[in-house]
């Protein structure tokens, strides 16, 4: 199977093999980050949860802990929702603000999900050796219905 796979990517033009992982990661980037930007533009979400994370990690930015959307009684985020990755995150807050807004979480999020799609890529291409085979993984990686499944919903 593989000698198969090895003979169909030998006769692609030389070097157009090196393009489609990237195409594929443009495409699929556009795709993720229209699915998950469009559902909360049209108002398909639910939006508390997101206006959460987002006033979280606006604050974690700021190296605030609390948050003023739950009731006094809850004014600790990580009483709710224990994300530690948002703290971490919290720095990306100052370099996409300026062009994001409150979209920056689900670029984040879009490129959580592409750099799985690459490492895909990277672990295939070494393992077969092959460019169009590790492509064929990639792309069956981005189509697994979970991922769109994942992106209906919010953050």
């Amino acid at each position: 199977m593989l000698a198969a796979f090895q003979r169909l990517s030998s006769t692609f033009i030389p070097g157009r093999e090196k393009r489609w992982p990237a195409l594929i990661l443009a495409f699929f980037g556009v795709v993720y980050f229209t699915i998950s930007a469009s559902n909360h533009y049209f108002f398909r979400s639910f939006c508390f949860d997101y206006g959460t994370y987002n006033q979280m990690f606006y604050q974690y930015a700021h190296l605030k802990m609390n948050s003023t959307v739950y009731e006094p009684q809850l004014d600790n985020f990580l009483e709710t929702h224990l994300t530690l990755t948002l703290m971490v995150l919290s720095p990306l807050y100052w370099v996409l603000k300026w062009f994001m807004g409150t979209y920056a979480l689900f670029l984040i999020q879009t490129g959580f999900i592409l750099s799985g799609g690459y490492a895909v890529w990277l672990l295939v291409k070494k393992r077969s050796g092959n460019d169009l085979l590790a492509a064929l993984f990639m792309l069956h990686y981005f189509v697994i219905q979970g991922h769109f499944s994942a992106l209906a919903a919010d953050y």
